[in-house]
C-alpha cells in the first residue's frame, strides 16, 4: 500500500507544485542506538524499515520538493491512536505502566502539536530549502523510568513498570496484523537512541520545545479521560 500512496503523493506534488512534508521516523536507523542524525546511514532490520528507506528514497528520486521532518514516537495530547495512551500508559488506570523494553533505554518522543509548528515554519521556507531536505526533530528523550517519576509526583501515587506481553503477541501473529507489526518493531523498545538537534536548530534556532514535564502530562490527558468517561457511564448504568 506504502508504494502506491507514495505514487499518488508524487503525481499530485507534481501536478499542483505543492511541497511534500513527511513524519519520518526512525525504522531507518537500524538496531545500533545513539543519537541519530541525518547522516546516520540506513541500516533497514525488519520489512517495515525497508518499506520506510524505499518510500524516501522514491522522494528523492522524484523530483519534487520533500522535507522529511523526522521524529520518534508521536505523543498526541487528544490520544488518537498514539503509542502512549494505547501501549504504555493503557493500564494507568490500575497502577502500571506497559514497557515495551527494559525501562532504563531512552527512548525519542515529539509532542505532535511541536511538530506540526515546526512542519509550517520550515514550509514557510521553502524557497530557502534544498530540493530534498531530511531534518531531525529532537523533540525529548527519556526512559520509562523517567516517566514513571514525573507521573508518581503529579498524582501523588506509585506506579509499577510491567512488560508488555510480548509471547501473547507471538501466538497471535500468524492471525493478527497488528500483533505482527508490533513484534516486528519490537527490537526499537531495546535499543537507545535520540535524535541530533543540530540541523533543525540551525534551521529553526528559535524554535521552543514545548517543555518536557508539560509533554508527560499531557500524554496522561487522555487516558485519564478516557477512565473517567468510564467511571461516569458505570455510575449511570
Amino acid at each position: 500500500m506504502i508504494p502506491q500512496i507514495t505514487e499518488q503523493v508524487i503525481a499530485a506534488a507534481k501536478a499542483s507544485g505543492a511541497i511534500v512534508i513527511l513524519p519520518g521516523n526512525v525504522y531507518n536507523s537500524g538496531a545500533e542506538g545513539g543519537i541519530w542524525s541525518q547522516e546516520t546511514p540506513h541500516r533497514p532490520v525488519s520489512r517495515k524499515d525497508r518499506i520506510r528507506v524505499e518510500m524516501e528514497a522514491a522522494y528523492g528520486l522524484a523530483g519534487v520538493q520533500t522535507i522529511i521532518l523526522r521524529v520518534g514516537n508521536f505523543i498526541d495530547p487528544e490520544g488518537q491512536g498514539d503509542i502512549m495512551s494505547m501501549f504504555i500508559l493503557r493500564d494507568i488506570s490500575r497502577g502500571k505502566i506497559v514497557g515495551g523494553g527494559a525501562p532504563d533505554v531512552t527512548q525519542t518522543w515529539c509532542y505532535l502539536p511541536d511538530w506540526a509548528r515546526a512542519a509550517e515554519l520550515l514550509a514557510r521556507m521553502r524557497a530557502d530549502l534544498p530540493s530534498f531536505e531530511d531534518i531531525p526533530f529532537p523533540g525529548h528523550s527519556f526512559t520509562l523510568t523517567d516517566l514513571r517519576a514525573q507521573l508518581e509526583e503529579h498524582l501523588e501515587r506509585s506506579f509499577r513498570i510491567v512488560r508488555f506481553p510480548w509471547r501473547l503477541m507471538t501466538m497471535a501473529a500468524p492471525f493478527w496484523e497488528l500483533a505482527r507489526a508490533l513484534r516486528e518493531m519490537r527490537y526499537l523498545w531495546d535499543t537507545p537512541h535520540s535524535l541530533s538537534d543540530r540541523k533543525f536548530n540551525r534551521h529553526l534556532p528559535d524554535f521552543r520545545h514545548t517543555p518536557v514535564a508539560d509533554v508527560m502530562l499531557d500524554s496522561l490527558s487522555p487516558v485519564l479521560r478516557a477512565v473517567d468517561q468510564a467511571d461516569a457511564m458505570a455510575r449511570s448504568a
